[in-house]
């Protein structure tokens, strides 16, 4: 029973952790918001966003993923290392990946 009852508490523990990121990038994928990222540095970016799903490094530049349902999101570095452009694809829309989400913890359980 005591094992039951830990591995529940880590389980809740892991997926508050990822509805966080998760609301995270889907408000920085508003257009408005997506310019408050430009000009940071990738450390800068680690700290909003946390850690991105893909990074892909194509000398000088690189590009980072950020992914939560329905949503990918971009943001493209300069060659000194400054975010110059972002982009999100998919609808990125909080209700629809709170349902998600939701459905997905059902099935953890």
């Amino acid at each position: 029973m005591k094992k039951i009852a830990l591995l529940f508490l880590l389980l809740s523990a892991c997926t508050t952790v990822e509805d966080k990121k998760i609301n995270t990038i889907l408000s920085m994928s508003n257009p408005k918001s997506q310019v408050a990222l430009q000009g940071k540095t990738s450390e800068e970016i680690r700290q909003i966003m946390g850690n991105p799903a893909f990074i892909r490094k194509e000398n000088p530049h690189e590009s980072w993923v950020f992914k939560a349902p329905d949503c990918a999101f971009f943001v493209f570095f300069d060659e000194n290392g400054m975010a110059t452009f972002t982009e999100a694809k998919g609808s990125c829309d909080k209700n629809a990946a709170k349902q998600q989400m939701s459905a997905k913890k059902k099935e953890l359980l």
